[in-house]
């Protein structure tokens, strides 16, 4: 885990790295919630955790990389990131009642004032913000 702040003293983000495996899913939600308590944002933490387990959960589920998680405190937001390192699209899927997966995206769309995608030479950039009230 490395931890990077804007001035001494000051951490408005946090990084690290996950292997690609189950568990690593819950060691995100255990430094989101970290990170939020750290910044004053406690109100938000629900979300935060639903929505940071959601991106690191697809990154898990449809690839075979290494995972990059990013947290970053812009105001009364987080901005959480999720990076892997392979190619391809990130689709919101329309699941239907009786359909046992694709809720993820939804999901985070649901919680988070924002979110999207962005693809360069390295892989994914899955991204989301979520407001702390």
């Amino acid at each position: 885990m490395r931890v990077i702040g804007e001035r001494p003293g000051a951490r408005s983000a946090l990084s690290f790295w996950l292997s690609n495996e189950p568990s690593s899913v819950t060691r995100a939600r255990q430094y989101a919630k970290v990170a939020a308590r750290e910044w004053g944002m406690d109100g938000g933490i629900p979300a935060a955790l639903l929505v940071v387990s959601e991106l690191v959960g697809n990154a898990v589920r449809h690839t075979s990389s290494v995972i990059h998680v990013r947290l970053e405190h812009h105001g009364s937001r987080m901005r959480i990131t999720v990076d892997d390192c392979e190619p391809g699209l990130v689709l919101r899927k329309d699941p239907d009642a009786m359909d046992d997966d694709g809720r993820g995206l939804v999901i985070v769309e649901a919680f988070a004032l924002a979110w999207g995608v962005e693809q360069d030479a390295d892989g994914k950039h899955v991204w989301a913000d979520v407001a702390f009230p």
